[in-house]
């Protein structure tokens, strides 16, 4: 939880400037941080899994791999994204709405 609210709140700003200084768009802001906040999610629960087998040899890595990462990232980054992108795009339109009513 602390991942995802940190990285929220540390994107949340360059969003911010995105949106309101560069006038780039809402939905590609979006997507773009909603993916790097579950990526990070799920490659940091990827390397606390694998440290906590700790048999990292070259044959069992691949099958670990696939284990701690490539399944999380399908099964919950899939699950996760919707809302995720939801909430994302709904934060970039109320920054770009209200950056639209200081100019007025």
């Amino acid at each position: 939880m602390t991942i995802l609210f940190g990285l929220t709140y540390v994107f949340g700003g360059m969003a911010g400037k995105e949106i309101i200084l560069e006038k780039k768009s809402i939905l590609l802001t979006s997507i773009k941080y909603s993916i790097i906040i579950i990526l990070a999610i799920i490659i940091y629960a990827a390397i606390i899994g694998l440290f906590k087998v700790g048999n990292l040899s070259a044959n069992n890595f691949r099958r670990l791999l696939t284990t701690y990462f490539i399944t999380p990232l399908i099964k919950i980054g899939s699950v996760t994204m919707i809302p995720m992108l939801a909430i994302w795009l709904w934060a970039t339109n109320q920054m770009k709405i209200i950056s639209g009513k200081r100019k007025e």
